[in-house]
């Protein structure tokens, strides 16, 4: 299976006997390929530094060797493993291996204390590649990290031999200065883009330094991975347990306030986890996150998700609840454990991550990363004609002809990039109001396709609930993608005699 996305089923989480902040105790769980016999191996690594430099990356300032972290991810299984470094470098632990193809094959990278991506781990360099995968058979001591805060890369030494070998299906595509193109730009810059992304199989299907659980752009075409309708199901891996996971943000504006909204403070940020058994999960919480989420306090309940235990009130400080998801019912009466977020401030950006621990009522622990691929900076931009009238407000609505139909063109909405997002699917979605604001009649959506701007509402769509007394009409301008996230301008338009 195909595992694009971004966040990724941790089926164990690896026992450091050298940390204390991390090993608080060992997790573990079933997945489909559970049938499988593993074997585990021990490792022992070091990190170091090639230069005397800051190791310091984004916004932070020098860190320590401690502030940063390891992870490798099993090829076969799909399985995540992550650690700490200690004070000196070190680190120790456990991952598991097995005889089927792939199953010993490993991807990694050196992450940050804000969870950014430093470097990728590299096993070999020969004619300007940068090999990125190894092969497994054995107990690994003594492996050496050198983290060049140049090239950003960390370079594996010692012991690579009949227990560690370097495998060049997996690479790394570099530029100029030998920098992986995906560094600054989480995979979704124009330099980390192809034509001729590599197998599907691969834990970096794009080569661009970027295992795809924290990648935006898995395959380099240019378009997130958002675009995909079965990410949220493809990102839990082989998990038995979660069905569905997914971090998006939605930022939608009443027409009125489309000249001075702000990111800050009107994205909505969701975290959402669907189990395939809710009575087998007894809590959900972000366990690690990209500092940018820690200004985060909750915000009202969406539409149609209904609360199945306390859900705080708005503003809420997201860090007193110890970053709780909460247990409830979405549109389609499933249950989830979800929570709604404002940002309160314009700095979180593509590629920042969460680890989500998930408790089980059997006691047992699960991890899943999760990553956000993108941000709207902008919704939709309206760009019709408006001639008859009116405001676009719920209390001064634009006014158009009593008959015919309605001609709708807008632009699409940018990215944290200031591009244009590309593989969105546009609809005209439709709210029938009475003159006491009560909605009539049920929802219409007027479908427009993938990156189409203009469209059309027939004059029998508009004139539907006319006989229920309907007043007016709120209208959507809707970008959405199947992975949850969705902009819209929502305008507000009736018919002159109404």
């Amino acid at each position: 299976m195909f595992m694009p996305k971004k966040l990724i089923h941790l089926s164990i989480l690896t026992c450091l006997l050298a940390l204390l902040t991390l090993s608080t105790g060992c997790g573990s769980s079933s997945s489909s390929s559970s049938s499988i016999s593993y074997t585990s191996r021990s490792i022992s690594m070091s990190l170091s530094s090639a230069s005397t430099s800051s190791l310091s990356t984004s916004s932070l300032q020098t860190q320590a060797l401690s502030d940063y972290s390891w992870v490798l991810q099993n090829k076969g299984s799909l399985r995540v493993y992550f650690g700490d470094f200690a004070s000196d470098g070190s680190t120790s632990g456990t991952i598991e291996t097995a005889s089927n193809s792939g199953y010993n094959n490993f991807s990694g990278a050196i992450l940050d204390a804000d969870l950014n991506v430093v470097a990728p781990i590299v096993f070999s360099t020969s004619g300007g590649i940068q090999t990125t995968g190894a092969d497994l058979n054995g107990d690994i001591s003594n492996l050496t990290l050198t983290l060049n805060t140049s090239t950003h890369t960390a370079t594996a030494t010692g012991s690579i031999d009949t227990d560690l070998s370097s495998d060049s299906t997996s690479y790394t595509r570099v530029d100029s200065s030998s920098i992986p193109v995906s560094y600054g730009n989480a995979g979704k810059g124009s330099a980390a883009r192809t034509s001729s992304p590599g197998s599907s199989s691969l834990l970096d299907s794009d080569h661009d330094g970027l295992i795809n659980i924290f990648d935006t752009d898995n395959d380099g075409n240019g378009k997130v991975d958002n675009a995909d309708a079965t990410a949220g199901a493809e990102n839990t891996g082989f998990s038995s347990t979660i069905a569905s996971a997914i971090l998006f943000d939605n930022l939608k504006i009443d027409y009125t306030n489309s000249a001075n909204y702000t990111v800050t403070n009107d994205t909505v940020l969701t975290v959402e986890f669907t189990p395939y058994d809710a009575s087998k999960i007894s809590s959900i919480i972000i366990y690690r996150r990209n500092s940018h989420y820690n200004d985060c306090t909750t915000t009202i309940n969406a539409t149609g998700f209904t609360a199945l235990e306390t859900y705080p009130a708005i503003g809420t400080t997201w860090t007193s609840t110890g970053y709780k998801l909460y247990k409830m019912t979405n549109l389609s009466g499933s249950t989830v454990w979800t929570v709604f977020l404002t940002p309160n401030n314009n700095s979180f950006t593509a590629g920042d991550k969460m680890l989500a621990k998930v408790t089980l009522t059997s006691g047992g622990v699960e991890y899943y990363w999760l990553n956000l691929n993108f941000k709207y900076q902008t919704i939709v931009a309206d760009t019709t004609t408006w001639n008859h009238g009116g405001a676009g407000s719920q209390s001064n609505p634009y006014l158009i002809l009593d008959t015919g139909g309605r001609v709708f063109s807008w632009t699409a909405p940018k990215d944290e990039t200031g591009a244009d997002l590309t593989g969105v699917v546009y609809s005209l979605e439709l709210f029938y109001y009475n003159s006491a604001g009560t909605q009539v009649g049920s929802r219409q959506t007027v479908a427009v396709g993938t990156d189409i701007y203009t469209s059309s509402i027939p004059e029998a769509t508009i004139d539907l609930f006319n006989s229920s007394s309907a007043k007016y009409i709120q209208c959507d301008l809707t970008a959405s993608y199947p992975y949850g996230d969705n902009s819209a301008n929502k305008i507000y338009f009736k018919r002159s005699s109404w």
